[in-house]
Formats: structure tokens, C-alpha cells, sequence
């Protein structure tokens, strides 16, 4: 798999100042992320409620961090 399509899921790898962290992350970019593409590994694949990340990727993010907080019930995106 690559990371040209969309709503792909990823495991990314940061060495960073000696340590080393794992981060998994789906695309949501039109056209996918192929600027990561050697940087980490596709797991996997979104195959329903797309809709929702959707709604969830719009959303105002600090370092990766969401600026509020975002329920999800039942497929249905609340604040």
C-alpha cells in the first residue's frame, strides 16, 4: 500500500534528540499524502465512516493537538 489515496492509516516513526516515539495517523488529504511516503508504514485502510473524519479534520489543531473537544457516538460527531 501506499500513501497516495485517501483515509489511509499509518504508522509514522520520530527520532528526535535520542528518543524515538510512534505515531498513527490517518490521511485525510484529497489525493492522499505522498510526501510521507518513506517516512512510515500503511497499515490499513478506512473503509467506512469516512464522513466522520470528515467532520473531525476541519477542526483548529495545536501541535496535533485538538483545540476542543470532539465526541463520537454512533458515527455522529458532537462538541
Amino acid at each position: 500500500m501506499s500513501f497516495a489515496p485517501s483515509y489511509v492509516i499509518a504508522m509514522l516513526r520520530e527520532t528526535k534528540s535520542g528518543t524515538s516515539t510512534t505515531k498513527f495517523m490517518i490521511t485525510t488529504e484529497d489525493g492522499g499524502a505522498k510526501h510521507l511516503q518513506g517516512t512510515g508504514v500503511v497499515i490499513g485502510r478506512v473503509t467506512k465512516g469516512q464522513e466522520v473524519l470528515d467532520k473531525v479534520k476541519g477542526e483548529f489543531t495545536m501541535r496535533g493537538v485538538l483545540a476542543k473537544r470532539i465526541n463520537i457516538v454512533a458515527g455522529s460527531v458532537t462538541e
